[in-house]
């Protein structure tokens, strides 16, 4: 990310010609809305017909500001509305947990890990994860391959590539903020989820290949 590249340069004197963005790719047959999934995925969780489902997708609970999501919620989720995690692969995840199940209850689905982020996306209606430092989140780009609507922060490098600054908060810590961004998040249109997908097709894993092979190639030009 364009924020990654410039925290390099700062740290070790880095001038701009050296130093090169290469996104991660996104795989957008594997990531993309698919109607029967997102309908078994809310069965799974026992999702209400009119409910509403917040996912946070990620492991560092701390860090990628779980907390602060589903305190969020809580503020402006109604009773048919679920708060999914999806993740757990944190030291602390039991006691993590422990208060926030208190806090919203029944509504509160913890997943576990998996390996098949893409089951989860699709039965979401926006993701949240108000992150305090990703160089560039893979859910983030995941989640708009999927059509989902995502809330992250500006400490977050693929914030950049969200145009609907609503929904990157400027303080991961502040739960009013992260509520209206998920309040603006579960509002999208199939329209605007459409445009999310569109601006990440261009991203994919052979694109992000062919920029590597081409600064090796350079680097070895540059040898002679």
């Amino acid at each position: 990310s364009e924020m990654a590249a410039r925290q390099a340069g700062g740290w070790y004197g880095l001038t701009p010609n050296k130093l090169h963005v290469v996104r991660n790719g996104v795989d957008c047959e594997r990531f993309r809305p698919d109607v029967t999934l997102r309908s078994e995925a809310r069965r799974r969780w026992g999702v209400p017909k009119h409910g509403r489902v917040a996912l946070f997708l990620g492991n560092g609970f701390r860090r990628k500001g779980l907390a602060t999501a589903v305190k969020a919620f809580h503020r402006v989720a109604h009773a048919s509305d679920r708060f999914v995690i999806v993740g757990g692969r944190d030291s602390y995840a039991a006691r993590y947990l422990r208060p926030l199940r208190q806090l919203l209850g029944d509504q509160m689905i913890v997943v576990g890990p998996t390996l098949a982020p893409e089951l989860a996306f699709v039965g979401a209606d926006a993701t949240v994860m108000p992150t305090r430092y990703d160089s560039a989140a893979n859910t983030t780009i995941e989640s708009m391959a999927c059509g989902v609507a995502v809330v992250t922060s500006v400490y977050d490098g693929n914030a950049e590539l969200i145009a609907d600054k609503r929904l990157v908060v400027s303080d991961p810590r502040n739960e009013k903020e992260v509520a209206n961004s998920l309040l603006c998040a579960w509002d999208y249109t199939n329209a605007q989820r459409e445009v999310l997908r569109n601006s990440v097709m261009e991203w994919t894993i052979e694109r992000n290949g062919v920029m590597m092979e081409r600064i090796y190639q350079r680097l070895l030009d540059d040898r002679g």
